[in-house]
This record gives C-alpha cells, sequence and structure tokens, in this order.
C-alpha cells in the first residue's frame, strides 16, 4: 500500500459537496423551513465542506487504496453505481405509488422490483466482484435480503 497514489474522481469529489445539500434540503422541506432558511443552511454546509475538502478527500483517497488493496473493490466504481442507481430506484416508488392509486398489482409488484433492484446495485458490484470475508458477504445478503422483505411487507400492507 506504501507508494501507492490514488486521485478522488471528480464525481466522489462533486458527491462530497452534493449529498449533504441534498439532505439538508429534504430535512428542511420535511419540517416546514422557509426557502431562504434553506439556502443560508446550503450556503453554510458547502464552506464548512470547502474548508474541510483536503481532510475529507485525503481520507477518500486513503479508503480507496484500503477497499482496493484489501478488497479488490474499488470505491469509484461503488459511488458511480450508487449515483446510477438514484433515477430506477425512484422510478420504482414511483410506479408503486401509481399502481396503488390505480389499484393494479401489476403495476405494484413491477416497481417494487424496479425499486429493489436499484437499492440493491450498487452493494452487489462488491459482493460478485470483490474478494470479502466469507462473515461480510453473508451480513450483505441478510441485509439486502431484510430490505427486500421490508419492500414487500410495506406494499403487503397497503
Amino acid at each position: 500500500m506504501q507508494g501507492v497514489s490514488y486521485k478522488t474522481p471528480p464525481i466522489v469529489r462533486t458527491m462530497v459537496f452534493v449529498v449533504p445539500l441534498l439532505i439538508i434540503n429534504s430535512i428542511c422541506q420535511y419540517i416546514g423551513v422557509h426557502i431562504l432558511f434553506r439556502l443560508c443552511l446550503s450556503t453554510l454546509a458547502i464552506l464548512v465542506l470547502w474548508v474541510l475538502r483536503h481532510k475529507a478527500f485525503r481520507s477518500l483517497d486513503k479508503l480507496n487504496i484500503k477497499a482496493e488493496h484489501d478488497y479488490n473493490v474499488r470505491f469509484d466504481i461503488f459511488i458511480a453505481l450508487y449515483v446510477v442507481s438514484f433515477l430506477p430506484f425512484y422510478f420504482g416508488a414511483l410506479l408503486v405509488v401509481k399502481g396503488t392509486v390505480s389499484k393494479s398489482l401489476a403495476v405494484i409488484i413491477i416497481g417494487l422490483i424496479v425499486n429493489r433492484l436499484a437499492w440493491a446495485m450498487p452493494y452487489l458490484y462488491p459482493y460478485f466482484f470483490g474478494t470479502l470475508p466469507r462473515k461480510l458477504k453473508i451480513a450483505m445478503l441478510i441485509w439486502l435480503a431484510s430490505g427486500v422483505a421490508y419492500g414487500i411487507a410495506k406494499v403487503a400492507t397497503n
């Protein structure tokens, strides 16, 4: 691991700034905060992240080197899959809502399958292509199965 250098990809550098802003916006929207206050919180978050960016990116570089060296998993591929999975995840949720409104079980099931597969997509990459320990693979499988079971139970109760 010594002597190996890695530069955090631009998509990860962007996500370091975008994800906290999305979280702040979602929380503020949920509790009904005025848009100007949301803008102030977002600006403050950008300033804090800008100050901490060197330390954060250095930590991400170390994490990526360790993940690639120890487990044969590239962190940037995982993040890219995570970002790509956003659209199908919300499309599946939209299909579940449409199916619930129109009382169509087929649309609900298709939406649930799309939603759960998109949710699991980034985690399947290290599961199948990484050299993870057996205990970690079993834990990931249980976690993925519980997420799918939760989605099915949620639809079944509605």
